[in-house]
């Protein structure tokens, strides 16, 4: 049962408010607000790029939600693959004196982690604490039990590690399971994660079961569970004050807002714009085919290329940074249909979002 004043939960991310850059950091955000606005205490450890000024303590008017941004390396800002500055997020967490006092004085009940990502921060921030009980308010100079980026780049350990010491247990957030599209680079990271959980939570079932079958260690029994993602509240609040009724002669956009990466298929939305564009049904309705591309490599550039070739000839739009609530409030209440090009897609929050602004 829950204490009766509430968890403290601490909640690692290594995405989060600052250069917010992903579905990750927007979802993540919602659940520590979520958490804090039902009374629970929450102490967010995250990311932040190099060089970017980040306002830690309270976050807004909620004073139970505290967040404290550990400096990552720029050029390894906006992925969260294996390329990720998790080494870095680990170390500086560990050795941020300030961080370490306050998460022993915060004395969580659970640690929520954010992706396979957040359990090197967990365990460098509990062995740190340890050390700092162990020795008063001294915490001496010795650096966290953890891989530097100078050490052997090797990538995990041979084996899923089982029950590591953490300071409280930890629950594995599994926003998007890596190992399906590089199994080789991030297996064993993923099944770290699992393996030290004393939960697991996936976004849908096919996740689930992924999981379940390709990163559980035998003999364990926790299994995953299933949360959906809601609606975030800055965007309900939002949605509440849009009317459809003056704003449907203004509505001739044709969307497409997903990461342009392969497993949200972006390439279906490029086909479809090539096939309404050869039987004239843009110039004949209309209507403005928009693609949302804030995503960077030689992936989304192709993407972006072949939207372009795609929409010629038409007044297609390409919206290069990534929308905040505001944006996308901007967007779907001039969107007539969002397309949303996967099969299969964990996340689906666009969904939701554009069905708030009445956009199905």
């Amino acid at each position: 049962p829950s204490p009766v004043n509430g968890l403290r939960v601490l909640f690692i991310t290594l995405e989060f408010r600052t250069g917010s850059f992903s579905g990750n950091g927007v979802y993540a955000q919602s659940q520590a607000r979520a958490l804090a606005k039902s009374g629970h205490r929450v102490y967010v450890v995250c990311g932040s790029p190099a060089g970017r000024t980040h306002e830690g303590g309270a976050e807004g008017d909620q004073k139970n939600l505290i967040v404290t941004a550990v400096s990552v390396p720029r050029d390894t800002w906006g992925r969260l693959d294996a390329g990720c500055g998790w080494r870095e997020f680990a170390v500086g967490a560990g050795e941020d004196v300030a961080l370490v006092r306050a998460i022993a004085a915060f004395k969580p009940d659970v640690v929520l982690g954010v992706d396979w990502s957040s359990l090197p921060c967990a365990k460098s921030l509990s062995e740190s604490v340890e050390r700092l009980q162990l020795r008063g308010e001294d915490t001496g100079t010795g650096s966290p039990v953890i891989a530097s980026p100078e050490d052997d780049q090797s990538e995990v350990t041979p084996e899923p590690e089982k029950n590591p010491h953490l300071i409280a247990p930890f629950v594995y957030s599994n926003l998007r399971v890596f190992t399906r599209s590089d199994s080789e680079t991030h297996r064993l990271l993923e099944q770290n994660a699992v393996a030290a959980a004393h939960g697991v939570l996936a976004l849908c079932v096919d996740d689930a079961d992924f999981i379940t079958n390709n990163l559980h260690p035998p003999g364990l029994a926790v299994m995953p569970r299933v949360v959906l993602p809601p609606l975030r509240e800055d965007v309900r609040l939002l949605a509440t004050e849009v009317r459809r009724t003056e704003n449907d002669a203004n509505r001739t956009y044709l969307t497409c807002v997903v990461r342009l990466s392969p497993e949200k298929e972006p390439e279906r939305f490029v086909s479809l714009v090539a096939e309404l564009n050869r039987r004239g049904v843009f110039a004949k309705h209309a209507v403005v085919p928009v693609l949302c591309a804030s995503t960077d490599g030689a992936y989304a550039d192709g993407i972006r290329t072949a939207f372009g070739e795609a929409a010629e000839g038409t007044e297609g739009l390409v919206i290069n940074e990534f929308l905040d609530a505001h944006g996308l409030r901007s967007l779907y209440t001039k969107t007539i249909l969002n397309f949303h090009p996967c099969a299969k897609d964990a996340y689906g929050m666009t969904i939701v979002e554009a069905g708030a602004f009445s956009a199905p």
